[in-house]
């Protein structure tokens, strides 16, 4: 219910923040780099996160998380200068990291690894029900009563992660504990940690080009007064789909041909929506969905399956740390190409870069596989 609430409110923000950002402060520069302090911000929280263990209990972590997402969305709410609405978007990337972080290793911490998968699936099919109800919620929201009427809209959906967070148990998670080592070294085998780097490369190349997606469409719809909340839709739903479909049975799937179905699949998409329009771009919506269903799953649960229990949060920062990275590199990179030549070159640069996943994965990724297993 938590992470549902909150991605709701998070959802909603993601085409509003490029619009409200372009009518208030700047162009498409402005546009990239404060999309891109939230993204930021999570980053820099979980590369603190993978030096240390969380100090607190899992209800403590997650409570924290939610009212850095509630107080960044009450900035917004008092229609802030410049200087807040970047300070708003750091505060959310904050509590997003460690929000969000804490959830995953709770789970990890109440689970049988065979549940592992399913799990993660579950999680992030959660993650995109908040993202579809997010965006199609705010559409009728801004019409109604503008950017204000939004705002207030998130602050209701963090208030409500809150509250449900507050009533959690106040337990601590495995990752709090250093487990005693196997005599063999198991579990400070080097490969599980290059494992990890390399499913968190291969996060960062593949989603940067949804990132991208994700801000320079608003920056075309918005010139032609057109609705984004159904292309949000298909891409959120086409990916909600599959990995219901899938649950339970991702885990089974050939990794290394997976990643490059997914990159190949990611770069099609934006490829057709950068030239389509009507129902072409929703085509290409729907490829991008697909190509985005199962590739963080899968990296995820084996790089956390392949680390010992004591180094779970850690590894679970740093792919999130890597799938935040790439919601820098694609605002970023993506409103830079924007302002100089515009939306449809923007995403085919961005299909480029993911196309470099595909590429990689046979180097960096020739054993990615659970190597540890919890008993």
């Amino acid at each position: 219910m938590a992470v549902f609430c909150n991605f709701v409110a998070i959802g909603s923000l993601v085409p509003a923040i490029p619009r409200y950002v372009a009518q208030t402060i700047g162009g498409p520069e402005a546009v990239g780099f404060v999309v891109g302090a939230f993204g930021a911000a999570a980053l820099l929280g979980r590369l603190l996160l993978t030096a240390t263990t969380l100090p607190w209990s899992s209800r403590a972590s997650v409570v924290g998380g939610s009212a850095l997402l509630l107080m960044s969305s009450l900035i917004l709410l008092v229609r802030p200068a410049a200087g807040l609405t970047v300070a708003s978007r750091v505060l959310a990337g904050l509590g997003d990291a460690l929000f969000l972080t804490a959830a995953f290793a709770a789970m990890y911490g109440l689970l049988a690894a065979r549940d592992a998968t399913r799990a993660v699936t579950h999680m992030t099919m959660t993650i995109y029900l908040g993202l579809i109800a997010g965006p199609l919620l705010q559409e009728p929201l801004y019409r109604s009563g503008g950017f204000q009427m939004v705002f207030a809209f998130s602050v209701a959906g963090s208030a409500a992660a809150l509250a449900a967070c507050a009533i959690l148990p106040g337990r601590r998670t495995d990752e709090t504990h250093t487990p005693q080592l196997r005599p063999d070294g198991t579990a400070e085998r080097p490969s599980g940690r290059r494992q990890s780097a390399y499913a968190a490369a291969l996060t960062l190349v593949i989603s940067s080009g949804a990132a991208a997606f994700a801000t320079v469409l608003p920056l075309q719809t918005a010139a032609s007064g057109s609705d984004v909340a159904v292309e949000y839709a298909v891409v959120a739903s086409t990916t909600l789909v599959l990995r219901l479909v899938a649950s339970g049975r991702v885990g089974r799937l050939p990794v290394r041909a997976l990643i490059v179905a997914s990159a190949a699949t990611t770069s099609a998409g934006l490829v057709v929506i950068a030239f389509g329009a009507g129902l072409a771009r929703l085509a290409g919506c729907a490829l991008l969905g697909t190509g985005q269903a199962f590739v963080f799953p899968i990296l995820l649960d084996t790089a956390v399956r392949g680390s010992p229990a004591h180094r779970r949060t850690r590894v679970i920062a740093l792919l999130t740390g890597a799938y935040d990275a790439a919601f820098i590199l694609g605002p970023v990179l993506g409103g830079l190409i924007v302002a100089a030549k515009g939306v449809p070159t923007a995403l085919i640069v961005m299909a480029g870069v993911v196309a470099v996943g595909a590429c990689l994965t046979p180097a960096l990724a020739p054993n990615i596989r659970p190597t540890v297993k919890e008993t």
